[in-house]
């Protein structure tokens, strides 16, 4: 089957000067259109129709053909129509041609393949892309505002509403004229909302530059008695700072998904360490969380393996694995003896709803101390600490503790402490 690809890219875009060249994620904007022409399964020949001696360097050198346009179609008011049908090579016969468009740089090869799969399929002469997009929206009929909608819903109830994203409109060779490529038997082929950018204005210019920009966040938590749940609430307050939605793993062996609550985010369970490496090797993630508690260096070494462009952080890692992070967080530790290292309590992250209290009166001298331990304690620092403030210097200071699962009160600590490692401490 013989697919032909189209990519109009004049010179004159006087919106945003230079729009089809303007580097955009490391590359040229009419470089995305190109590249997923040349990955796609199906299409067999390309041609970039320009004015343009930059766009025609770029195709170029990216291995395709140009088709130089005229100038009498290179003008605002001329339609696309005319500018493909000019641009079709006659001394070959062909099934499809498929437009597209250099203004949507964020299409996935792979969902321009279902398109013209799905036209393929079902026999259509055209398939344009679009999003469903419904909205509460208005018209004017007889010089009126009317609604659009005879009954206001929330937005997933309302029906269907599709928009042409100019992606991309896949049509059969044989209804293409200089003044249509829309036939008879036409459907839209529904894209993605992330692939479903055109860039018109510098704002649009701005949002495609953040989706191409994004990154690829994965997160590797475990929590339980021993280890502590500290790790499961960093790890979620650390998932809500991204602009995008990470993937949190955890092993199944390790974590019970209980303890993460009635969270949104995307719970990943793993049995154990190969299973994430070979999710890893899958994914590719730009950048990947550790909040384990310890890596060793092995470990490291073989997550480096799998994703050798990753950047990976590590929270609260008193491992020897911190060696081979690329940064380190380590807020309850204060030794930084590698330059990745960052430690103390500067990097400690608090839970988000402390900002929204009012910070309180510190005052000059301190009368009471509350005292509040974690989940687990395999340093016995209950106890340690509970012997500390037994001594005389502190026998002015009211310590006090809420106990751990006790929603009565606070507790006063009062009477003879019993010898460490014996017995409970009320205080």
């Amino acid at each position: 089957m013989n697919i032909l690809a189209v990519i109009p890219a004049r010179a004159g875009s006087k919106g945003i000067p230079n729009k089809n060249i303007r580097i955009i994620g490391e590359h040229p904007l009419v470089y995305y259109s190109i590249y997923n022409a040349i990955h796609s399964e199906y299409i067999s020949d390309i041609i970039v129709s320009t004015d343009s001696p930059e766009v025609q360097i770029i195709a170029q050198q990216m291995g395709v053909k140009v088709h130089w346009r005229d100038v009498s179609l290179c003008g605002d008011a001329v339609t696309l129509d005319a500018v493909i049908a000019d641009a079709i090579p006659q001394n070959k016969s062909w099934d499809f041609i498929v437009t597209m468009q250099p203004t949507s740089p964020t299409l996935r090869v792979e969902t321009l393949d279902l398109a013209i799969q799905y036209a393929i399929d079902n026999d259509l002469d055209t398939v344009i892309s679009a999003i469903n997009a419904p909205h509460l929206s208005w018209g004017v009929k007889d010089g009126k505002k009317v609604p659009n909608y005879t009954e206001r819903l929330n937005r997933q109830y309302l029906p269907p509403c599709y928009m042409e994203t100019g992606a991309f409109v896949i049509s059969k060779a044989s209804i293409v004229t200089p003044m249509t490529r829309i036939g008879d038997k036409v459907d839209i082929f529904e894209v993605p909302e992330d692939e479903s950018q055109d860039i018109d204005t510098f704002k649009d210019l701005c949002s495609v530059e953040s989706t191409l920009s994004r990154k690829k966040v994965g997160i590797y938590v475990n929590g339980n008695n021993k280890r502590g749940i500290g790790h499961i609430y960093r790890a979620l307050e650390i998932a809500d700072e991204f602009y995008v939605k990470p993937d949190i793993y955890y092993d199944i062996n390790q974590t019970d998904p209980m303890v993460f609550g009635n969270t949104k985010h995307n719970l990943i369970p793993v049995d154990g360490i190969a299973e994430l490496y070979q999710i890893c090797k899958e994914q590719q993630y730009s950048i990947f969380i550790n909040d384990i508690l310890t890596t060793s260096i092995d470990y490291m070494i073989g997550l480096k393996s799998v994703m050798p462009n990753a950047k990976i952080v590590n929270f609260e890692d008193d491992g020897e694995g911190i060696i081979k992070a690329d940064l380190v967080f380590n807020a309850l530790f204060h030794e930084e003896a590698l330059p990745q290292v960052k430690a103390g309590e500067r990097y400690y992250i608090s839970g988000k709803m402390f900002m929204f209290y009012k910070p309180i009166k510190i005052n000059d001298k301190v009368k009471r101390v509350f005292i509040s331990f974690g989940g687990a304690d395999p340093q016995n620092y209950s106890d340690r600490l509970l012997n500390m403030i037994c001594r005389s210097v502190y026998k002015e200071y009211e310590f006090v503790r809420r106990r751990r699962g006790d929603s009565s009160g606070n507790d006063r600590f009062s009477g003879e402490l019993p010898a460490p490692g014996h017995g409970v401490y009320r205080i």
